[in-house]
């Protein structure tokens, strides 16, 4: 890659498997599973965006296995939701010609899972997702090689490990074996 500026367009993944909102979340389901995917982006008749659904809306809106055994009643619950009803409405969206740095720090920063992408119109034109983000990443690390790659920095939203819980009973033991705990 040359050190230009990359555009959204260069990464994105196209075409976008979409859904109209009145759809069924079964029906969103079964066109996940056949072209899997982890998202469907929710259009409007003009082909405009309205939502994203993702297959976490979809296991969330799905009656547990553990409530729900029979594999056929929960898809008979499935197909009496509407996608309008679970789909994540006023997604963020990005321009095509908007820097992919955008797109990534908007994905990172608001923890999604894709980003639909649009052009000056509003109209749909891909979609960026992990597994979009995980391709320019390799790309990334094998143009510059394994040696010349800076350091990465984990991102994590969790808290900083603890000492392992057999590291403080372990220190105990010692000290009831010197007589203070006893």
């Amino acid at each position: 890659m040359s050190h230009e500026r990359l555009l959204t367009r260069a990464i994105m993944s196209h075409p976008v498997e979409t859904i109209p909102r009145g759809a069924s979340a079964l029906a969103a389901a079964e066109r996940m599973s056949e072209r899997r995917v982890l998202h469907l982006v929710v259009v409007d008749p003009k082909g405009r965006v309205q939502g994203v659904l993702s297959d976490r809306d979809l296991r969330s809106a799905q009656p547990s296995q553990l409530l729900v055994p029979d594999p056929e009643m929960r898809k008979k619950a499935l197909a009496i939701l509407r996608v309008e009803d679970i789909m994540t409405t006023h997604p963020s969206t990005i321009h095509d010609d908007e820097p992919v740095e955008d797109a990534l720090n908007d994905m990172l920063k608001r923890r999604l899972g894709c980003l639909p992408v649009v052009d000056r119109t509003g109209n749909l034109v891909g979609i960026v997702t992990g597994g979009d983000v995980t391709k320019l990443a390799l790309q990334l690390v094998r143009e510059r090689g394994h040696d010349s790659a800076p350091p990465v920095t984990p991102h994590s939203h969790r808290e900083p490990p603890q000492d392992h819980p057999s590291e403080g009973l372990h220190a105990a033991r010692e000290g009831a074996g010197r007589g203070r705990l006893r």
